[in-house]
This record gives C-alpha cells, structure tokens and sequence, in this order.
C-alpha cells in the first residue's frame, strides 16, 4: 500500500515473477530477478549432492507477504515450530512416510529420505506427470488457477507444470512449433494467475471469482473461459475488480476509469 498526499493507494502486483517470456528462458542461470547464479551442477557440486539435476522453480513471489495469512501463517509461525508449513510437513514424515511416532525431524537425512519419500508416496500424492492425452482425448477440461502470493506452493509450480505439459505436446512429431502446442493445449487446459491472491484465497488482491461455472461452461456448452472476473470484498462490499487471465496473458488497464474496475482492464501477452 502506498500513500500519496491523502489517498491511499493499493497496488497489487499482476506479474510479479516477470514476463512470459522471462519464465520461458529463465533456467538455473538466473535467480527469480534475472540475476546470473551458478548452473546447477556447480552449485550441487559444491555442496557435494546429486550433480545435474533441475532446479526448483522458485518460492514465494513479492507482493503479499504481509497479508493476513501470509508468511507469517505459513512460513515463520507465530512462535517456533507452529508454522503450517511445520505442522504439516513434519507430520506427513512422521505418519505418511517413516510412520513412526518417535520420529525425529533432526534425523532426516536430504541424500536419502527424500528419494525415499518419493518411491514410497510419491505415485499416491503426486499429480506432475505433463502427459495428459488420456484426459484430453477423453474429452477433459482442466481449469487451474494459483495465486501470486501463494505462502504454501510456488506459483511458479503451476506455471512450470503448464510449461511442461505444452513442451511434451511441441515434441511431437506433427506439432511444428511450441506456439501451436500452446495453442492446442489451450483447448483443454487453461490456467489463471491470480495477482495478489494466497493461498486458495486471502490476501491483497481479488480473491472471489466463480471458476466452477467457467468450467461448467466450457464443459457443457463447449465455451473456453477466455476471462474470469475476480472481486476483493471487505465488509460485504466490492472494492475492487479484476479480470484474470488464461496464462500467460494478464491484465492491461485501458488507460480510463477507475483502475478498481474489472471493466477498463483488457488481457494481454506481455512482449
């Protein structure tokens, strides 16, 4: 929130992680500002781990940190220990994975728990396999949506799985170009970015919106939701409206009224 003079103004980040494009060629030789690290191997090589393998695709992005529900719900905790992310992580390895009550977390050992973890829940709890042709051909509709200030998952899980899926697509033989993969996997996946919202819902920005019916619809009556408007509302009222975007197109204002309204905003493909 910024002040200028008397009036307060919200300012909501709508791409806080950079353009389409910087999420495309960004790999392990920038960090989520564009600034050069070391590639992977080097930076696993020097903590003697598992040379090669990907990089995460990033945390948390700026913007809502501060918000009810935010970091200080998620990430640091009231007190030690009574973050959520503690909670539920160190019960997941205790019961789901180890399943031993006397389980400590300072015995977690990262060159071996962790390929253990996945082998033996990782096929019940995962859902990352980019190969939905069984869900397309079949006639599916995946509507996702991830908010920018997500204290919980990255939003850039969501945006790299969407990348992943249209990469597997452009590896076809019949597909000419990445472009058309997007295109064709846009016929029956779509993702929403949405700018300043937590996790599911909360924080800064619109947080309403009815993405059930944009999927009833594109289901039934076979109408891909191209825009869905989300709305913050404080004390029953609206206060703000804003379309969200099928990915990677995001919000543009058209230059006139009010910058609260979902109706002077357009989308758009950041260049």
């Amino acid at each position: 929130t910024a002040v200028e003079g008397h009036q307060r103004v919200q300012v909501v980040l709508e791409h806080p992680g950079g353009s389409h494009a910087e999420h495309q060629r960004r790999g392990p030789q920038a960090d989520e500002r564009g600034a050069p690290v070391p590639d992977c191997d080097q930076r696993r090589g020097e903590d003697g781990a598992e040379q090669g393998a990907d990089p995460d695709p990033g945390y948390g992005q700026p913007g809502g940190e501060a918000a009810p529900g935010g970091w200080s719900t998620w990430v640091t905790g009231a007190a030690p220990y009574q973050s959520l992310h503690w909670r539920g992580g160190e019960g997941f390895f205790r019961w789901f994975v180890f399943d031993d009550a006397d389980w400590d977390f300072r015995s977690f050992d990262f060159d071996s728990d962790l390929e253990f973890a996945l082998g033996k829940v990782g096929s019940a709890v995962d859902a990352n396999d980019p190969d939905l042709s069984a869900f397309r051909d079949r006639g599916g509709k995946l509507l996702v949506y991830h908010g920018w200030s997500d204290p919980d998952i990255s939003p850039l899980a969501s945006i790299d799985y969407f990348s992943r899926v249209v990469d597997l697509s452009a590896s076809r033989a019949d597909t000419s170009s990445r472009e058309q993969a997007e295109s064709e996997t846009k016929d029956y996946f779509r993702l929403f970015m949405v700018p300043g919202m937590g996790h599911c819902a909360g924080g800064p920005g619109p947080d309403r919106f009815d993405a059930l019916n944009a999927l009833e619809n594109w289901v039934e009556n076979d109408v891909p939701p191209d825009s869905i408007i989300a709305r913050k509302i404080e004390g029953d009222q609206v206060i703000r409206s804003r379309p969200l975007c099928v990915y990677p197109a995001v919000a543009r204002y058209d230059g006139s009224g009010s910058t609260d309204e979902a109706a002077n905003f357009y989308c758009a493909v950041p260049e």
